[in-house]
């Protein structure tokens, strides 16, 4: 019975090498049975000194393997690089703060849903599911991580499709097999020519106020960013065009103030303009704009206190051409 996913941070990482390929380079290590991995959810690479990255797995019994391996080496351009891999208490801190999390389910969007349901009701026994077969909803309520992860499998219910076949997808007329280009090719990544066609992934972008501080900034209230992506079907400057990729639910935190009041209808423009999220390996990751995912952990975990990042999220969204 598969459990749900659990965090885990990688450091060791080589400096001199793009941020899309280092991710890319993790991602496929951490998937490799040969180094206890599995299914991966998501990479997140964090720029500071020294560098670390986030890595979710689906399973936490890959996480507790990868964990347990004694050694790591990542290659990249014939050079071997010892990884070290601790966990990342960041889901025990959330569950810790947000005590119970209920989330209502519209049955109705989703096709089998309550065949779907059902089945995630025997994986996460922790769940309390109420299904009203009147109005097709199901009531979820349970721990924060707990009903993330059966949200998370709700809206990845759907399967990839695979292809034998190699693919034309680049701008430069590269012709990539899909496998490679899931991890290799995303916007363009190969040849860099700049792709400027409509991305598939359509979300919603919500917020509100916590009654608590984050450090650095005890006066302020937290603002909790929830962007939901449900599932979809890939756009022309996506990996694969008209095939489906995974959706998620994905969280930040803010403090409330005024630089963040002026930056949220700007995050919001940064949603619709496609800058917040990319496909990778057929699921929806973050992209090019920095979130701060942990309330505490410090910089070097995506977290507070860093008295510069607010400013560092504005030069980023005025760098992609949103004032």
């Amino acid at each position: 019975m598969a459990d749900r996913g659990q965090t885990v941070r990688v450091t060791g990482l080589p400096t001199e090498i793009e941020l899309e390929k280092l991710e890319d380079k993790l991602c496929i290590h951490f998937q490799r049975s040969k180094n206890g991995g599995g299914d991966v959810a998501s990479v997140t690479t964090v720029k500071t000194s020294p560098d670390f990255a986030l890595i979710t797995f689906e399973d936490s019994r890959v996480a507790q393997r990868v964990i347990q391996q004694t050694q790591h080496f990542l290659e990249v351009d014939g050079k071997r690089f010892n990884l070290t891999v601790k966990e990342h208490p960041g889901h025990q801190l959330q569950d810790k703060i947000i005590i119970n999390l209920s989330a209502t389910v519209d049955c109705s969007q989703f096709s089998a849903a309550k065949k779907t349901l059902s089945g995630l009701n025997k994986k996460h026994p922790d769940v309390q599911m109420n299904y009203d077969s009147a109005r097709e909803l199901c009531t979820l309520c349970g721990s924060y991580s707990a009903v993330q992860a059966v949200l998370s499998q709700v809206l990845g219910q759907n399967g990839l499709l695979q292809t034998k076949e190699s693919v034309k997808m680049t701008t430069c007329e590269l012709t990539i097999c899909p496998t490679c280009a899931s991890y290799l090719h995303v916007a363009c990544r190969t040849c860099e020519a700049e792709e400027r066609k409509a991305r598939g992934i359509k979300g919603t972008m919500t917020y509100a106020t916590l009654p608590m501080s984050l450090p650095g900034h005890i006066k302020h209230p937290v603002v909790k960013i929830t962007y939901s992506i449900p599932d979809g079907i890939q756009g022309e400057s996506d990996v694969f065009p008209g095939q489906p990729f995974k959706g998620g639910t994905f969280e930040a935190f803010l403090p409330d103030c005024e630089p963040t009041r002026k930056l949220l209808p700007r995050l919001q423009e940064a949603l619709s303009r496609g800058h917040t999220f990319a496909v990778i390996g057929g699921r929806v990751q973050w992209d090019s704009i920095p979130h701060k995912t942990s309330l505490q952990e410090g910089k070097a975990a995506s977290g507070y206190p860093d008295s510069t990042y607010l400013s560092r999220m504005s030069e980023v969204l005025t760098s992609l051409g949103i004032p």
